[in-house]
C-alpha cells in the first residue's frame, strides 16, 4: 500500500517541524534586518514593530552599522532607495556570513 508510506513519510515529516517550531517557542531568537536607508524615509513607519523577536538596524552610513552590537547577526538586508548603495556594498561584504538575504 504505498499511500501509508506517503502518510509515513509525511507524518515524520511534520513530526520533525513540530519539534523545530517547539524548540523556536522554548528559545526565540531575535531576527535582526539591516535597513540601509535614511533613518527619516516615510516608508519606515510602516515597518513591523509589534514582533519583539525582529530587531531593525536603520543607517545610512558604514560607520554606524558596525557600532550596531547586533550587526553580527544580521540575518538580512534590506535596501531603500536613496539609501546609499555603497553603505550596501559595504555592509553586504562585512554581513555576507551571517546573513541569508
Amino acid at each position: 500500500f504505498p499511500f501509508e508510506r506517503v502518510d509515513a513519510n509525511r507524518r515524520g515529516i511534520l513530526d520533525s517541524r513540530q519539534a523545530t517550531m517547539d524548540d523556536e517557542k522554548r528559545s526565540p531568537q531575535t531576527t535582526v534586518i539591516a535597513v540601509v536607508s535614511p533613518k527619516d524615509h516615510k516608508t519606515l513607519a510602516f515597518k513591523p514593530s509589534s514582533d519583539p523577536r525582529v530587531k531593525f538596524l536603520i543607517a545610512n552610513d558604514f560607520e554606524e552599522f558596525k557600532a550596531f552590537p547586533e550587526i553580527t547577526k544580521t540575518a538580512a538586508v534590506l535596501w531603500i532607495p536613496p539609501g546609499d548603495v555603497t553603505v550596501l556594498d559595504q555592509l553586504w561584504s562585512y554581513v555576507k556570513g551571517s546573513a541569508r538575504w
